[in-house]
């Protein structure tokens, strides 16, 4: 925590916007509600919009029509990866980045590898 991890996530995203050669999905887990329900925001309150999912369902309609709409491939973010996992997130989202990398889109990821014992999650170690 405070690590700057959203900072420099939003950052890229800033510069994927700027870069114009894939349509940019932002995603965060629909739980995560501390800040805002429909923004990644950091701890010193800079924010960027994004779509909250709880399935890999939801994670593919949002690449899916971000794609349709601009004909380009999806360069998708993902923010608090370790919260797309069970309970909180229904499907494989390993898979699924597997599955659109294979696809040609982009994958940017940031997130915690370890709890507060030092147990990896597993989705943010698999990845």
């Amino acid at each position: 925590m405070f690590a700057g991890k959203t900072t420099s996530l939003i950052n890229a995203i800033n510069a994927a916007v700027e870069a114009d050669d894939h349509v940019v999905v932002i995603i965060k887990p629909a739980m995560d509600n501390r800040y805002a329900e429909k923004s990644i925001v950091t701890h010193d309150g800079v924010s960027h919009v994004a779509v909250p999912v709880s399935s890999t369902h939801d994670v593919i309609t949002a690449i899916g029509e971000a794609s349709a709409r601009t004909g380009k491939p999806a360069h998708l973010f993902a923010d608090e990866v370790q919260f797309l996992d069970k309970p909180f997130f229904e499907g494989d989202f390993h898979f699924l980045v597997h599955t659109f990398l294979q696809a040609g889109h982009r994958v940017t990821c940031c997130g915690l590898d370890m709890d507060w014992r030092g147990l990896p999650f597993d989705v943010t170690a698999r990845l």
